[in-house]
């Protein structure tokens, strides 16, 4: 966990000293942007810079569904997100995701989890409204592959308690509706808020996995995930 928040910290730093001081947050003008890419496509390259924050404000410590006792720890999400105008309002995107967490759960037989997991999202989108420069509705498909390593407990009261360690690897596919504003912050910068609303469906593998990396908590379910959330992500836009 902290190795993954240092990294994203010097990633985030990095980006965000290109900003310069002093300089406004504000929504761009749609001819301040243009003459800057009249007659190319945009394409961005992003950051999420929000999933990790969350976790810390509960103290490394977040409570799960999958029962009163069940917990997450040491969450870290590095995400990478590219972004590309094919036309006029209609653009494709792609994400590449890694996770590592821990889930704990003193009153159940899988009393330690620890999860490894990475995924790969692509899709389309297309902007909406009248401020088509702002608000987008897309929808991505997504595989992932996610390796559960549980330490299960039997309690035997006549012969003593048997412990065991269950390492399995699970593969699945899904898709994600989403809606993102973007915010500009200049020619150059925007921060983008997206919510999803995730469906996962595990094709290989086994196991209760209360937190799914890629999709998010699965409330109780097993083999189809269904999840959302909402984050933020810091783009840069490149000349083609």
């Amino acid at each position: 966990m902290k190795e993954i928040s240092l990294f994203l910290f010097c990633i985030a730093g990095a980006m965000v000293s290109h900003l310069g001081f002093g300089q406004s947050v504000e929504i761009d003008t749609i001819s301040s942007v243009r003459s800057d890419f009249s007659g190319q496509k945009r394409f961005t390259v992003g950051l999420d810079v929000f999933k990790n924050v969350p976790f810390l404000a509960f103290n490394n410590n977040l409570p799960l569904p999958a029962g009163q006792s069940a917990r997450l720890h040491n969450r870290g999400i590095v995400e990478i997100v590219l972004r590309g105008e094919i036309s006029d309002n209609f653009y494709w995107n792609g994400l590449a995701g890694f996770t590592r967490a821990e889930v704990t759960d003193p009153e159940s037989i899988a009393r330690r989890q620890e999860v490894v997991g990475w995924y790969g999202k692509g899709g389309v989108e297309w902007a909406l409204g009248q401020r088509k420069r702002h608000s987008k509705l897309g929808i991505r498909g997504m595989l992932t592959y996610n390796r559960y390593a549980t330490d299960l407990l039997y309690e035997g009261p006549s012969f003593g308690d048997y412990q065991t360690r269950d390492v399995v690897n699970n593969f699945g596919i899904g898709f994600e509706p989403y809606y993102a504003y973007d915010f500009f912050l200049g020619p150059r910068w925007l921060l983008r808020w997206e919510t999803r609303w995730s469906h996962h469906l595990r094709v290989i593998g086994k196991g209760e996995t209360p937190y799914y990396p890629g999709v998010g908590v699965s409330f109780g379910l097993y083999d189809y995930v269904v999840s959302g959330g909402s984050t933020l992500q810091l783009h840069y836009r490149f000349r083609p």
